[in-house]
């Protein structure tokens, strides 16, 4: 029990590195925008940049952005402790952040129940009011599944480990859930969403088979920088 919390810590901690940027500086010109999710029960982390705490006890299911400038940042992923930056390091890395780019960041699951850092590129495009973009994305400890909209699949033998399915819809109130491949069990949701237009929507399905599954959701204006 305690290896396996130490690794659902360390991938918490991985996802939630990207914003811990926030509070350095680098050089470079523009700025990234970077949103982080945190996508794995039981780890709660510490994010500490340049030796500084910039986010403590970041818990499953939570999320954020900032704005960061562009450039390369150092950060040390910490347990999660009542002291600043005095949790033992779990894991060091520098990061090199592009301007103008828009990111999420995750710490999700693999099919086998191994933890992973997903990164992703969002596509925040200028949408008319009338129309909303939504991404789906898989980051789940389970197989291929169908994700059936309105009562029937959209998006079929949907692989984990991070692949991503994108559509335009027309706005207004989609009921989505996911069930294992060619099977009609519900193992995430129903759950009914209002796609706002203009906004494009992330749904990530998160978590495992014996934790339990869910949808976490980020949702932003479309032309967001």
């Amino acid at each position: 029990m305690v290896k396996r919390l130490m690794g659902l810590a360390l991938a918490g901690v991985v996802a939630m590195s990207i914003i811990g940027t926030a509070g350095a500086a680098s050089a470079g010109t523009g700025k990234a925008k970077v949103w982080v999710a945190h996508g794995i029960r039981g780890a709660v982390v510490d994010v500490c940049v340049n030796k500084g705490e910039v986010k403590s006890n970041f818990e499953f299911k939570d999320k954020f952005s900032a704005k960061l400038p562009a450039g390369s940042y150092s950060v040390s992923i910490r347990a999660a402790s009542k002291g600043e930056c005095k949790g033992d390091i779990i894991l060091w890395k520098r990061l090199d952040l592009q301007a103008g780019k828009n990111y999420t960041a995750i710490a999700g699951m693999t099919r086998k129940g191994g933890v992973r850092l997903y990164a992703f590129g969002n596509n925040v495009k200028p949408l008319a009011d009338s129309t909303a973009r939504l991404t789906v994305r898989h980051t789940a400890a389970a197989p291929k599944v169908d994700v059936w909209v309105n009562g029937s699949p959209a998006i079929t033998d949907f692989a984990p480990n991070g692949t991503e399915a994108t559509v335009t819809l027309a706005r207004g109130d989609y009921t989505v859930r996911v069930a294992p491949a060619n099977t009609t069990t519900t193992v995430i949701g129903a759950r009914t969403f209002d796609l706002m237009g203009g906004m494009a929507h992330q749904v990530f399905a998160v978590g495992d088979g014996d934790a339990g599954y869910a949808f976490l959701v980020i949702g932003q204006p479309a032309a967001a920088g």
